[in-house]
């Protein structure tokens, strides 16, 4: 999904966060993390292309998935009982469960739109098929 459509999306269920809670902070967080979370793509990108960060052949291997492998290592929905976890034992800390709320849109909409492998967004999966990006990402987006 491209950024501007995480920008949407995030802002649009961080409205529902805070109409919900009146919670600034779970507010707040659940639109960082639901937009910063593809921070996981500038790390591919400078495994794959080194440390001369381009923000727009960034952008352009991200969308036009020109990656050879792909890590995205918050990408993953295995941190799911461990993002759970952590909201509970904080005692629904709202800057934790925003971020929780953040990081699960951000993921399902990534499976919904990007028309991955189905297991794509296990790195589980991922690490047992080589991180391979064509693997995991056969289709282009929608």
């Amino acid at each position: 999904m491209r950024l501007e459509h995480h920008v949407m999306l995030s802002a649009a269920v961080s409205g529902v966060v805070y109409a919900a809670s009146r919670s600034w902070p779970a507010t707040l967080s659940s639109l960082a993390v639901g937009i910063l979370l593809d921070g996981d793509h500038v790390l591919d990108y400078l495994r794959e292309y080194g440390f001369r960060l381009n923000l727009r052949e960034l952008f352009h291997a991200s969308y036009e998935r020109t990656f050879k492998r792909t890590f995205l290592v918050l990408h993953a929905w295995e941190w799911t009982p461990l993002v759970i976890a952590a909201v509970w034992w904080s005692g629904a800390n709202p800057w934790l469960a925003g971020a929780a709320i953040g990081w699960f849109q951000h993921l399902l909409a990534d499976q919904l739109v990007n028309t991955p492998n189905k297991w794509a967004y296990s790195i589980i999966w991922r690490w047992r098929h080589g991180f391979d990006h064509k693997v995991s990402f056969p289709f282009h987006e929608r």
